[in-house]
């Protein structure tokens, strides 16, 4: 996943994955492996689209477009596990999509689910500020 993918953001479900074993296993435990096999996107019409340029309608503060994703893994182990990450797409000449999730979240859907499932039950973060 990493490097840069010019034009679109394409479906990633079918390419595998790798998870590094921690350094502090002291080698003990092995790299994991994967495939993901299903996923969501917060808004595929971004994934789709073309940059725009640094003088965008979203002003001065602007960053670039960031295009979320939570994807199902099934682990060769046999355990299934969904993670949440991003890509981001800077505002200059030429650049593409880049894989920005440097750590992404990886949970089982059990704690998935009660992880979401108490974000969305907190109605008052879908408000606007006061």
């Amino acid at each position: 996943m990493m490097g840069e993918t010019l034009g679109p953001l394409k479906s990633r479900i079918g390419n595998r994955v790798k998870h590094p074993a921690p350094k502090s296993t002291g080698g003990k435990a092995s790299d994991a492996y994967g495939t993901i096999t299903d996923e969501v996107w917060a808004d595929p019409e971004l994934c789709a689209s073309e940059a725009h340029m640094p003088d965008c309608a979203k002003g001065d503060g602007c960053w670039g477009d960031y295009a979320c994703f939570a994807q199902l893994i099934d682990w060769d182990n046999g355990e299934r596990e969904i993670r949440l990450g991003y890509y981001y797409r800077p505002h200059a000449e030429g650049r593409g999509w880049r894989y920005g999730s440097q750590m992404t979240l990886t949970m089982s859907p059990g704690e998935t689910k009660t992880l979401l499932s108490e974000v969305l039950s907190r109605a008052d973060w879908f408000k606007p500020p006061a």
